[in-house]
C-alpha cells in the first residue's frame, strides 16, 4: 500500500512539473516557400525549410506578437497576430514585388529623401509626358519614378510637338535629378551640377584646411624661432656676464662675441664682389678655417647706433655696407643671381648682384665659437 502511494505521488510530480514547463504558450506555424528569414518580435527565429513547410515556432507567450519574413527582392512582410494557450497559430507568407512607384514632384515639398534608383524628373514648362528606354510612364512631369534598375537609361520628355531625349547613368543608391528645359532645346542632368558643385565645395574646404595647417606650421615655426632666439639671449647674457660684462674680445686674429656664441674676422677694408667673396670665405685658413658669410640676422645683431659707424669698432666696419651668405629674395628673376647685404650706414638691408664686378662691397668673415 505504502508503495501505491509512493508511486501516484511520483506520477503526480512528473505531470505538475511538465504541465509547468508547457502552461502559458502556443504554437506558431509559418507557411511558405524555404529560404526565408522569420522574425518574431524583432528576433530571429529561424529560416524556412521544407521540412516544416515553411518555419515551426513553439513556446510563444500568450498575446501580440509581430511576425517579419525577409526575402531578397521582395517587400519584406510583416504581420501581427496573436497567441493563445495550448493552440498553434497558423500564417500564410505571401510577398510583393517591388515595382517602380510613380509620385508627383511638388516644388513646395523641399528636398525629396533618397531612394534607391530613383529618377526625379522636371520639365520647363511642366506637364510633359516621360519614357524610360521607350515605356511610357504614367502622370507628367514634375514627378518621380523609384525602383528604377540602375544602369544606362534613355529618357525621353514629350510635349506638345516637342521631343527631347538622351542616355544617363543611374547609379545604385542615386537620385538622379533632371530637368527637359523646351525652351532652351536640351535636358539638363541637375545631378551633374549638383555633384560639381559638391566636390567644389569639398576642393574649398580642403584648400581651407590646408592654409589653417600651414598657418598652424607657421606659428609653430614662429614659435620655435622665437624660443630660440631668447634660449641665445640667455646664453649671450651668460656668456658676457662671465666675460666681465664684455660683448667682444680680442683674440689672435679673431674677435670673440660672447653674445652670439660666434667668433669673427674683422673687416680689412678691401671692396670685394659677390661670388668672389664666397671663394675668400671657403680659403681662408686663419684659426684653423672653416669661415664663411654671416646670415642677415648676426649682421644685424652687431648693429648699434650708439656705437661709431653704427656698429663695434673692433671690427672695422665703420658704416659701410656687408655681404651676407643669403641670396636674393624668391620674387626675384634669377634669386641666386643675387645676394642679400646689410648696410650699417642706416640699418637697412639691400639686394647686389654676386657677379657684377663693379658691384664691390666690404666682408665679414663668422664661424661658431672653438
Amino acid at each position: 500500500m505504502r508503495t501505491f502511494i509512493l508511486l501516484a505521488r511520483c506520477f503526480l510530480l512528473i505531470l505538475f512539473l511538465f504541465s509547468t514547463a508547457t502552461a502559458g504558450t502556443g504554437d506558431l506555424q509559418v507557411t511558405c516557400e524555404s529560404g526565408v528569414k522569420i522574425y518574431v518580435d524583432g528576433k530571429y527565429k529561424g529560416t524556412t525549410n521544407a521540412a516544416d513547410g515553411g518555419l515551426a515556432i513553439d513556446n510563444l507567450a500568450p498575446g501580440q506578437h509581430t511576425l517579419k519574413a525577409v526575402k531578397q527582392g521582395y517587400e519584406p512582410f510583416i504581420k501581427n497576430f496573436n497567441i493563445q494557450e495550448y493552440k498553434g497559430t497558423k500564417i500564410e507568407v505571401n510577398f510583393k514585388d517591388v515595382g517602380e512607384n510613380i509620385y508627383q514632384l511638388r516644388p513646395e515639398s523641399g528636398e525629396t529623401t533618397v531612394q534607391v534608383g530613383t529618377i526625379e524628373l522636371m520639365s520647363l514648362p511642366m506637364g510633359a509626358t516621360v519614357f524610360i528606354d521607350g515605356e511610357k510612364k504614367q502622370g507628367k512631369t514634375d514627378m518621380g519614378i523609384r525602383n528604377i534598375k540602375a544602369g544606362q537609361r534613355k529618357v525621353t520628355f514629350e510635349r506638345a510637338n516637342q521631343r527631347l531625349a538622351g542616355t544617363f547613368t543611374l547609379d545604385p543608391n542615386e537620385v538622379l535629378k533632371l530637368k527637359a528645359d523646351f525652351k532652351k532645346g536640351k535636358i539638363i542632368n541637375i545631378s551633374d551640377l549638383e555633384k560639381a558643385e559638391l566636390r567644389e565645395q569639398r576642393e574649398a574646404q580642403r584648400i581651407e584646411e590646408e592654409r589653417k595647417r600651414q598657418e598652424e606650421r607657421e606659428e609653430r615655426k614662429q614659435r620655435q624661432a622665437y624660443l630660440e632666439e631668447k634660449r641665445r639671449e640667455i646664453e649671450g647674457k651668460t656668456r658676457i656676464a662671465r666675460a666681465g660684462g664684455k660683448r667682444f674680445e680680442q683674440e689672435d686674429g679673431f674677435i670673440e662675441d660672447f653674445k652670439l656664441g660666434l667668433q669673427w674676422v674683422p673687416a680689412t677694408g678691401e671692396l670685394i664682389y659677390g661670388s668672389k667673396a664666397e671663394e675668400y670665405a671657403q680659403n681662408r685658413s686663419l684659426a684653423g678655417g672653416e669661415w664663411r658669410l654671416p646670415t642677415l640676422a648676426e649682421l644685424k645683431s652687431l648693429y648699434d647706433r650708439s656705437k661709431p659707424g653704427n656698429v663695434d669698432p673692433i671690427l672695422r666696419v665703420g658704416n659701410k655696407k656687408v655681404w651676407t651668405s643669403e641670396s636674393g629674395p624668391q620674387d626675384y628673376l634669377n634669386p641666386i643671381a643675387f645676394a642679400m647685404i646689410f648696410d650699417f650706414s642706416n640699418g637697412s638691408e639691400d639686394v647686389a648682384a654676386r657677379y657684377l664686378r663693379n658691384e664691390t662691397i666690404l666682408i665679414l668673415l663668422v664661424r661658431s665659437r672653438r
